[in-house]
């Protein structure tokens, strides 16, 4: 059969003659078998001949470390992602694998490829407690990589919402100053997705948020995720507005607590006031003070004080052009939000 597969021409009669190892010798970790599948994965054209072999290749030891490296030599080279799920019987009972997936996700220079594996992961551990399990293992891993314990933590967020282990881990890498900041703000987004409501994820980001030693990028993502996590919660629209006040803070994060505050604080007056507070700065930065100006459209409607401060912006030549703009479009969306109220409401 090994000489079969070696040397026939025929695609289809290659592939049958693969897909009857596994029958006739099955678990054996026969040692030419292996060679032979191995050299079609590297070898072979034809996609779903390799796809075979890596099954088979499985199914015959997948606990071997060849084969273990023959089998992410084909995921790095192989162009259909999406039938990773097919391999789902190989790789969720095997911890290697699946560790081993994870870092590719985050060593591959093909973002496609990443996200496709990334979404095969999810669908090969859920509602598999041996795999949840595994990745647990990788969170409380602190010798691995921290990005890889991250996205791990991701992961197992996604198919088990709320988990604590993975919430724990994503906080105590959001609160490692030693990790880098790419890992730092790919943790505080994570638990925006993962996390919702969950107030031990709201006062880690509050915290962070707060810290001026931390990285503007990881600030600015824990603000993001503030606006996801728990729109009305008042620690985080106050952490966001004193960000929004901070003049030492980049402008970018200021930019993003302003667009966070859109999310999780419509109609709050605190909010409201800060945003005008910036908006009537002239000192504050054109882009802040226009972000300002759109913010209040979006989570002021009908509010008087929000109409005043735009009208003053429009009157005020030393404004710039956009600010003013913005501004203008603001105040068209407030007042046709009072006036439908008006209209709306009983007599």
């Amino acid at each position: 059969m090994l000489e079969v597969i070696r040397t026939t021409d025929s695609k289809y009669t290659q592939y049958q003659v693969i897909e009857s190892l596994d029958k006739i010798d099955p678990g054996t970790g026969n040692p030419q078998a292996i060679a032979v599948l191995l050299d079609i994965i590297r070898t072979t054209e034809n996609e779903d001949t390799r796809w075979k072999s890596a099954e088979i290749l499985g199914k015959i030891d997948p606990g071997n470390a060849e084969v273990i490296a023959g089998f992410f030599q084909f995921i790095r080279t192989t162009k259909d992602f999406l039938r990773l799920i097919d391999l789902h019987g190989i790789i969720k009972g095997n911890p290697e694998l699946i560790t081993g997936l994870v870092k590719f996700i985050h060593t591959t220079q093909d973002e496609w490829a990443s996200g496709e594996a990334a979404n095969s992961l999810g669908q090969i551990v859920q509602g598999n407690s041996e795999s949840i399990g595994q990745l647990i293992e990788i969170i409380r891993n602190t010798t691995e990589d921290d990005y890889i314990r991250c996205q791990a933590a991701n992961s197992l967020g996604k198919i088990d919402p709320g988990n604590p282990e993975a919430i724990a881990a994503l906080e105590e890498i959001l609160w490692d100053a030693g990790a880098d900041k790419y890992t730092r703000g790919r943790a505080a987004e994570s638990l925006g997705e993962i996390a919702p409501g969950n107030p031990q994820a709201i006062a880690a980001l509050v915290e962070i948020l707060r810290d001026a030693g931390a990285d503007d990028s990881t600030r600015r993502q824990a603000a993001e995720s503030l606006g996801e996590i728990d729109p009305g919660n008042p620690e985080a629209i106050a952490a966001l507005e004193e960000i929004l006040r901070d003049a030492g803070a980049d402008d970018f994060t200021r930019w993003r607590a302003a667009n966070s505050l859109e999310t999780i604080a419509p109609g709050n007056p605190q909010a409201i006031a800060a945003l005008e507070e910036i908006l009537r700065d002239a000192g504050a930065d054109n882009d802040i003070r226009s972000r300002a100006a759109w913010s209040l459209g979006e989570i002021a409607p009908g509010n008087q004080q929000a109409i005043a401060a735009l009208e003053e912006i429009l009157r005020d030549a030393g404004a710039d052009d956009d600010t003013r703009w913005l501004a203008a479009e603001s105040l068209e969306k407030i007042l046709t939000t009072r006036n439908t109220m008006q209209e709306s409401s009983p007599p």
